[in-house]
């Protein structure tokens, strides 16, 4: 039985077991309170335990070893006494009186706390991966690989619009699912406020068709099913303004001397001269061709050298399969293509515009365009600026003015050509009308140089 005593630090230092274990209890304690002893053993062993009973029986709450002077994981006797006290207050209250079952309590509730938080944190995590995987961004870039799955000509060009615009914002790492027409809209405004109107308007496009496709994902089996996964319900683009006045079609057209100081400088340009040039200046020989349609020929598929022929492949428009695009390759554009051949066997690619890994984006070609734009502007050989897209303008306003009539012309760029009878019955591919036309065109070029403006000379061939 503990001996009741006034203890003191030199006292329990003092005191040795020889035999059997002695327990020392201090005063301090008051009635019902419980107290604080220390046992003494044999060993030499020195433990504080705060005492106090329950039901009848007593118990001994273990408080820690004694040390005279204070080190970490000891405890001296005032320290026992502060935890002693603390303890005798819990058994003074009724719910806690039992004060190792209360203890084995808390103790219990604050693993359970953790283990709560640890699931918690581990459902934040699984939400972070989630979010990851099916974010802003990421459902730009499943819309952009469903594009090119469908061998889209836009592709590209929708894939240099989400990494320029998408993944640098603030909500690109966000869920898809959680995105809202007001971030939306605040990040076409950025665009808009930049002055590249019409590049907000093909931004907003792009976006509007990447939800659409992926909220209807779930009930349309023709959608791939990568798109069901972002769950998304709602279309937060659709809900923005549209952005339709800066969609307006160009009606731009270089002058005479506008377009003979652009052909002046890209035929300038040496064989060995650089890539986007030279296939601006393929783009200008071939009659204004689409840009991304040309940069995608193969070497192996798409060019003819024996009879002069390079095909493209038009997919423009709502075409289910690319049509066939022959070209007759005229003049300075023979020469060019086998160059082209050259360069692109050298770095071991069946691209004829061979770029590294792949071909050249029609990005390229537009920044040559623009680059000469500023310059001529500059200078004042231009009232006002252009843009590749003018090109192609410009090509078909011109051939026109030398008599090159509409049909013809349609045939050689491409476009209007998706009625029922050209779908299913003129497969005629007019490559006599398209190299008369083209000749008649190189020469138009040339007059432009020497500034004699050119006598309509096109002879119009009997189709068949």
């Amino acid at each position: 039985m503990a001996k009741s005593t006034r203890l003191t630090p030199l006292g329990i230092n003092k005191t040795k077991a020889k035999t059997k274990d002695i327990w020392l209890s201090d005063d301090e304690g008051t009635r019902g309170g419980g107290r604080l002893v220390v046992r003494i053993g044999n060993s030499g062993s020195k433990i504080f335990y705060f005492r106090y009973s329950f039901d009848g029986a007593r118990q001994l709450l273990p408080i820690g070893p004694f040390s005279i002077e204070p080190v970490d994981g000891l405890f001296t006797l005032e320290q026992a006494r502060q935890e002693a006290r603390g303890y005798s207050a819990m058994h003074r209250v009724p719910q806690t009186r039992d004060v190792i079952a209360h203890l084995k309590g808390l103790e219990a509730a604050k693993l359970e706390a953790k283990r709560q938080e640890a699931d918690q944190q581990r459902i934040q995590d699984l939400e972070l991966q989630r979010a990851s995987k099916y974010s802003f961004q990421a459902l730009c870039d499943t819309y952009v690989k469903h594009l090119r799955a469908l061998k889209k000509a836009s592709a590209d060009d929708v894939a240099s619009l989400f990494k320029l615009y998408v993944k640098p914002s603030e909500w690109a790492d966000k869920p898809a699912k959680s995105i809202t027409a007001k971030q939306v809209t605040t990040l076409l405004r950025a665009i808009v406020e930049a002055g590249k109107g019409r590049t907000a308007g093909k931004l907003r496009s792009s976006m509007r068709a990447a939800y659409e496709l992926a909220m209807k994902a779930e009930l349309d089996p023709t959608t791939p099913s990568e798109f069901i996964s972002f769950g998304i319900e709602s279309n937060p683009v659709a809900s923005t303004a549209a952005l339709s006045k800066f969609s307006k079609a160009r009606d731009r057209a270089l002058s005479g001397k506008e377009m003979a100081e652009v052909w002046k400088r890209l035929k300038a340009i040496p064989d060995d001269g650089p890539l986007p040039s030279l296939a601006a200046r393929m783009v200008i020989l071939l009659g204004g061709q689409r840009a991304a349609q040309l940069l995608r020929v193969k070497t192996s598929e798409g060019v003819d050298l024996e009879d002069g022929i390079i095909t493209l492949m038009d997919k423009k428009g709502r075409r289910e399969e690319a049509r066939m695009h022959a070209i007759p390759m005229v003049g300075a554009a023979a020469s060019d293509v086998e160059n082209l051949m050259k360069r692109a066997s050298a770095m071991r690619s069946d691209w004829l515009f061979a770029s590294h890994k792949s071909h050249l984006g029609a990005n390229t070609l537009s920044h040559v365009i623009l680059d000469i734009s500023r310059d001529m502007t500059e200078k004042g050989l231009s009232l006002k600026p252009f843009q590749f897209s003018d090109i192609r303008r410009t090509a078909e306003t011109m051939m026109a003015s030398i008599g090159i009539g509409e049909r013809i012309r349609a045939q050689l760029q491409s476009h209007g050509l998706s009625g029922v009878q050209q779908r299913h019955y003129d497969k005629y591919e007019y490559l006599p009308e398209k190299r008369n036309a083209l000749s008649a065109w190189h020469a138009h070029l040339e007059s432009l140089l020497s500034g004699e403006p050119m006598a309509s000379n096109v002879t119009q061939l009997k189709t068949a």
